[in-house]
């Protein structure tokens, strides 16, 4: 009994007639070659295709997923994303004879002392430290750079920091003042 169990569950699972192995049509009720009830008997069905299946969530998904990188890239483009252009900023610094830009833009200096005057603590000179840190922090420095030139000393050579984008060199002698050199990479 228990084996005519497991061919009927076979057969079942296959649209097969228990009783002569004959093939079953969906919605058929009687086997056509022996004639034995298979009501109950329904043929082994395809599964459905997943996204045929959810088109519809598939469709709503992936729109979704455009809407979201584009947003993305919204606020990349409007927060400032990407390289700063070293001509943008000259245009905000050019009114001062401490800032100077190559003819490629790729590189800028700022200078607190561009005269090498002996006596240059004045205004120039804490406008031209103040657009140094503005300048760090608009290339995606820290403060502890701008930090780092404040406490920068003649022996200590020629300084360097970088990121992604940018690289800073700067030296200090106190005749000449801090030095900065902003470069593309």
């Amino acid at each position: 009994m228990e084996n005519n169990q497991n061919s009927e569950t076979v057969s079942v699972a296959k649209g097969i007639c228990p009783n002569c192995g004959a093939a079953v049509k969906p919605g058929q009720k009687f086997c056509g070659t022996c004639g034995s009830d298979v009501s109950f008997v329904t043929p082994e069905e395809k599964k459905p295709n997943f996204f045929a299946a959810h088109k519809k969530l598939c469709i709503l998904v992936a729109a979704a997923v455009v809407v979201v990188a584009a947003i993305v890239v919204l606020i990349i483009c409007l927060c400032g994303g990407g390289k700063k252009n070293f001509r943008d900023m000259y245009a905000d610094l050019a009114r001062n004879n401490w800032c100077e830009i190559g003819k490629d833009g790729s590189w800028m200096s700022l200078d607190t002392n561009p005269d090498n005057e002996d006596d240059y603590f004045g205004v120039d000179s804490i406008e031209a430290m103040d657009a140094i840190e503005k300048v760090n922090r608009e290339l995606g420095f820290n403060d502890s750079v701008a930090q780092e030139m404040q406490q920068t000393r003649s022996i200590d050579g020629r300084q360097s920091a970088s990121n992604d984008d940018y690289e800073i060199t700067w030296s200090y002698h106190p005749d000449n003042g801090l030095e900065v050199l902003y470069k593309l990479k």
